[in-house]
This record gives C-alpha cells, sequence and structure tokens, in this order.
C-alpha cells in the first residue's frame, strides 16, 4: 500500500469573490499542485541562473561628469558677475532680484528655473537696449507678456 501525504492548501479562488477555498496538496504532483516546498512549474529562476546580462559596452569612468544643477547656477552667476543668493525669502515669492546692489536671491536650493527668471531681470536691468526693444515691438512684447506671470506687466 502507498501512502500518499496529505496536506491541504488554502487559496483564495479567483471567481469566488474574496472567498477561499481548500485545494489537497499531494506529494504526486495531482491536479497540478505540488507541495508546498517545491514550487515545480511555476518556479521563476533569479535573473544569473537564466543567462548573463547584454554585454555592458561603457563604464561609468567612461561617462561623462552630470551636469548638477548648482554647477550650471554657479557658471551662470560667475559668467554674469553677480551673486545668487539662496534662502531668506519670505511669502509666496520664489525668489527677487534687488536692482541696488544687483543681488539675486531664491527660496530654494538650486532652483534654476527661478534663477533664471530673476537673472532675466538682473540682465534687465544692466542691459536698457532689451527693455527698449520688448517696448518698441509690439509681437515681442504680445510673445512675453504669453509667457509673464503678470499679464497686465511686460
Amino acid at each position: 500500500m502507498t501512502m500518499v501525504a496529505a496536506a491541504v492548501l488554502v487559496v483564495a479562488h479567483p471567481q469566488s469573490e474574496g472567498k477561499y477555498a481548500a485545494v489537497p496538496m499531494r506529494n504526486d504532483g495531482a491536479n497540478g499542485v505540488q507541495n508546498a516546498w517545491s514550487p515545480g512549474k511555476n518556479y521563476v529562476p533569479l535573473m544569473e541562473q537564466v543567462g548573463s546580462p547584454a554585454p555592458v559596452t561603457a563604464r561609468s569612468a567612461d561617462l561623462p561628469s552630470p551636469l548638477r544643477r548648482e554647477n550650471i547656477i554657479a557658471r551662470f552667476a560667475h559668467a554674469l558677475g553677480t551673486n545668487v543668493y539662496e534662502g531668506r525669502v519670505s511669502g509666496k515669492r520664489l525668489g527677487y532680484f534687488r536692482s541696488d546692489v544687483e543681488d539675486v536671491r531664491i527660496k530654494n536650493a538650486n532652483d534654476i528655473e527661478v534663477t533664471a527668471h530673476e537673472v532675466a531681470h538682473l540682465m534687465d536691468h544692466r542691459i536698457p537696449e532689451i527693455k527698449r526693444t520688448y517696448l518698441s515691438d509690439p509681437e515681442l512684447a504680445s510673445e512675453l507678456k504669453d509667457v509673464s506671470y503678470d499679464k497686465s506687466n511686460v
């Protein structure tokens, strides 16, 4: 007489709306169910067991250094001969430009978008031709109003 070790595996049946069903587990693999400690045909091997991944053509040492936000802002400020300070900006505004000392201050560190906006105010202050150009060219003034946060003022 052959003895078959019997156990019951409780599984959720997909069409039973959260109800559970008892599935008998037998060592002989009947009903497509094998021992709980032996996954059988449902086994998914680890990546190393399948084969090696595609060959790596470049190493990180071969790649260029990433462009970091703080380096971009520092080079930008240096090229314009100004300082970009971080912090000490209160209220809703994210940054400001002080024309009397030509300082740019931003609320959050490494915020390129706000820095570019405030540096545009600096350039507008230093180069009067910029303002004259967009004031004399209605098409350019209209385009600038489209991207401006203050539609009443260019």
